[in-house]
């Protein structure tokens, strides 16, 4: 007779985005009885939909850094966290980049994208310095074309 395991459910964790985070501190800013940790927890979880309640910690911390999350421009909105200035910027020129080159070039692969992607940041990016550069790996060219809506080959 085989022997039944009994395992620990999978821990599941909530992730909020940088709206929902916005939303939640507008909450807690304009009903005062919504200041109450357990409040928000339940608030949080039948407005987004979570699986499970945001944990107490998760809550605090959001409120610890409500500054951030005052007047937003709208390119956060759906966004976990916030990037690095300098990473936008190339990551803009990069998409200019490739807009003008697919006149040249009929399909792209994540080889030729990374390959590309890097010359062009080490020519037109000296004055950044390395670490706010992007990698260039595998992972770099799925969410450059994840974040851009890109196919798989451009």
């Amino acid at each position: 007779m085989p022997s039944k395991s009994i395992g620990h459910p999978k821990k599941c964790y909530v992730r909020l985005n940088i709206l929902q985070k916005a939303m939640l501190c507008e909450m807690a800013r304009v009903q005062a009885s919504m200041r109450d940790v357990r409040a928000l927890q339940e608030w949080a979880t039948r407005a987004f939909d979570l699986p499970q309640l945001p944990s107490k910690s998760t809550i605090h911390e959001i409120l610890k850094s409500e500054a951030k999350y005052r007047n937003l421009p709208e390119e956060y909105n759906g966004r976990m966290k916030f990037g690095s200035p300098e990473f936008e910027e190339i990551d803009r020129a990069l998409v200019g980049e490739f807009d003008v080159m697919s006149a040249q070039v009929p399909t792209l692969t994540d080889y030729g994208l990374r390959y590309r992607s890097k010359l062009f940041v080490d020519t037109n990016f000296e004055s950044v310095p390395n670490e706010k550069k992007p990698g260039f790996s595998k992972g770099w060219a799925y969410r450059f074309r994840k974040r851009n809506k890109e196919k798989r080959h451009l």
